[in-house]
């Protein structure tokens, strides 16, 4: 599942490697078209992609949704919930995946080892620049795994640009946050609540793919909707102390206003107590395991 925006320099590149890169399992393909204005997908709509010759007998399904800019959580969501096989594998749309990527990943869900899983990655920016998932210093900023462990490990943090995940636990816990604006914090929700809901996330050290490094990206541009989402994360998940904690972080964001966690407040408290009601562990635990020092 591979949502987009003004995505032309890559999206095409990005399919045709994945159809010509033997993947060891079978698979669909969806593309969700989050308000592009750069007729990125249009190669699609024209049915227009290249192959070759011994995968073009075999090209998998290609289904492209359409949306007027939802945002990446609610983009993926989209497209999840138009899969049909039991898991759901989320790519950005400027990848270079590796021979045999798929299975790898899909033999740790079918093996029970994890409920979700993601590769190494490594980005073109710094070059050969590679971490193996991600966790949060002190103020909450993701930091990249760089020490390569020698199997799958356990990772607090997952980035979303290559994901795997069971079918049947990213609807349990809802999918992405939908509620999250544009980008920023989406994958650390998703990632904090598969352990805050007692699912397993691990990285497969031998699996590799290339995250190309884009110098505009579309959905990583800085405003408001940073300091929205740090909030509504933390509100949706930490005890009413790391809360606290999160506010004062917020403070030095763009956007911050005092009525902004009063607003949310008002809007989220029921998914809060859901949300606290339903964990298996709490955010205590989870910064304890993993040795986060917020």
């Amino acid at each position: 599942m591979i949502p987009c925006r003004n995505e032309k320099h890559y999206l095409r590149q990005t399919l045709e490697h994945i159809l010509n890169v033997p993947a060891g399992a079978s698979y669909e393909v969806i593309v969700v078209d989050d308000g592009s204005g750069d007729g990125c997908c249009d190669f699609l709509r024209r049915g227009n992609l290249l192959a070759s010759s011994a995968q073009e007998a075999c090209l998998p399904e290609i289904n492209l949704l359409t949306t007027s800019g939802t945002g990446a959580a609610r983009a993926r969501n989209l497209g999840a919930a138009q899969a049909r096989a039991r898991h759901i594998v989320f790519c950005d749309a400027h990848v270079i995946v590796s021979p045999g990527w798929l299975k790898g990943l899909l033999d740790c869900l079918e093996k029970g080892e994890a409920d979700a899983v993601c590769p190494a990655i490594t980005l073109t920016r710094p070059l050969h620049y590679t971490f193996y998932g991600g966790v949060w210093d002190e103020n909450l900023s993701w930091v990249g795994i760089t020490s390569s462990p020698f199997c799958l490990q356990e990772v607090p943090l997952a980035p979303s640009g290559c994901l795997a995940v069971r079918g049947s636990v990213f609807r349990n816990v809802g999918g992405f946050e939908g509620d999250l604006r544009v980008w920023g914090f989406d994958d650390a929700e998703f990632s904090l609540k598969l352990w805050l809901f007692g699912f397993k996330l691990a990285v497969h050290p031998r699996i590799k793919i290339l995250h190309i490094s884009r110098p505009s990206p579309e959905y990583q541009r800085r405003g408001e909707h940073l300091v929205h989402n740090l909030l509504l994360l933390a509100l949706l998940h930490f005890s009413d102390f790391r809360l606290a904690k999160a506010v004062m972080l917020a403070k030095n964001f763009a956007g911050f206003t005092p009525g902004l966690i009063a607003q949310l407040w008002s809007r989220y408290s029921e998914r809060r107590a859901d949300y606290l009601r339903r964990r298996v562990f709490s955010d205590d635990w989870f910064m304890h395991k993993f040795k986060i020092p917020f």
